[in-house]
């Protein structure tokens, strides 16, 4: 596979998964899955069917065996198996793929039959199929809205929490001792996703408003770092969660998930023990764009070579970086891996 090829093969699959995803959220996510393992299943079918070359029939039987592959409850997060649900999605593509290569063959249409995914994971209660359908690849998602990068190695909707309490005590002085409470005012959904309180671990901690909010008061930043077992039982942190609320924000409470340019943002107040108060109303700025112009931005190429340096030495880590950006040149992705290879890296 070259490297164009691995990049057409990627653009199909984030059309399917956010395609699908419009199809089908919020409504799945009340029910309770989690839907990177929903959707994430049909986009790993639709890149590998892309990379063999199926026709419309034959990606179409993809589809609906990978249908039968999705799950994913919400009740893991913040457990090991959060993550290994992106991968068993990947699995279940990949063989769905493979069995309808080898003429391995499911039910047509199912995706929309009324009793089929898009019914199934909304909740009887799908989107508009025919608008959809005529919106595939107009413009292409990839393109618009375009990828967003999680500023902070937590769940999406913490992040602007954690923006407007960095900005305070970048730019007002506060910290963590300092603080009487914090009240976090937005919308229901973040609610919805952020219900742990109490978290005793660092991968509870990434679900938990409370803890992103009292690790960053307590530290200062918000990296892998503050997400290790033993920041989870610091009592500074600890101390700081019956100070944090969280609350439906006045213009935001019925703010719908996938509508409203500030469905992901928050409003933060923070009341100082000398009684003085300091808030951030954050509605954007707590993502990171993937490409500024043409180029990749580059703030997404910091968090790339911060993140590297924990596990590649600095000349694999630039190494890597600049075969991204020649990725559409390369003749095959052996090409483009050859940096992450452990014998490689170990050797540099």
């Amino acid at each position: 596979m070259t490297g164009k090829e691995f990049i057409a093969a990627f653009v199909a699959g984030v059309e399917v998964c956010a395609k699908l995803g419009r199809l089908i959220t919020p409504q799945t996510i009340k029910l309770g899955y989690h839907p990177t393992s929903i959707i994430g299943t049909l986009g790993a079918a639709a890149a590998v069917g892309k990379v063999w070359k199926f026709d419309a029939a034959m990606m179409e039987n993809a589809l609906g065996l990978a249908s039968s592959h999705s799950c994913g409850l919400r009740p893991q997060l913040g457990r090991m198996v959060k993550p290994l649900h992106a991968g068993l999605s990947t699995r279940g593509g990949m063989a769905s793929a493979m069995l309808a290569r080898d003429g391995f063959v499911g039910a047509p249409n199912l995706i929309e039959d009324p009793h089929g995914f898009a019914h199934a994971f909304s909740g009887g209660k799908p989107g508009d199929y025919d608008a959809l359908a005529a919106k595939i690849g107009k413009p292409l998602e990839i393109l618009d809205p375009g990828l967003a990068f999680k500023i902070f190695p937590s769940n999406f909707h913490t992040q602007a929490g954690v923006v407007a309490v960095l900005q305070m005590m970048r730019e007002d002085g506060v910290k963590g001792d300092d603080v009487d409470s914090v009240r976090c005012l937005t919308n229901h959904m973040t609610q919805h996703s952020l219900w742990n309180d109490n978290p005793q671990t660092g991968l509870e901690g990434k679900l938990s408003l409370h803890y992103c909010l009292a690790a960053a008061l307590t530290d200062g930043q918000l990296e892998v770092e503050q997400f290790y077992e033993n920041r989870a039982q610091d009592p500074k942190i600890r101390a700081l969660f019956k100070r944090i609320t969280l609350e439906p924000h006045p213009s935001m409470a019925g703010l719908d998930f996938t509508k409203g340019a500030d469905f992901l943002g928050m409003e933060v107040v923070i009341k100082l023990k000398n009684g003085k108060t300091v808030s951030r109303h954050i509605k954007s700025g707590f993502s990171v764009p993937a490409v500024d112009g043409e180029e990749v931005h580059a703030d997404l190429i910091d968090k790339f070579m911060r993140n590297a340096k924990r596990v590649l030495p600095q000349a694999n880590s630039d190494d890597c970086l600049a075969r991204i950006k020649r990725l559409e040149t390369l003749a095959t992705l052996g090409d483009f891996q050859a940096p992450l290879r452990y014998q490689t890296a170990r050797a540099a």
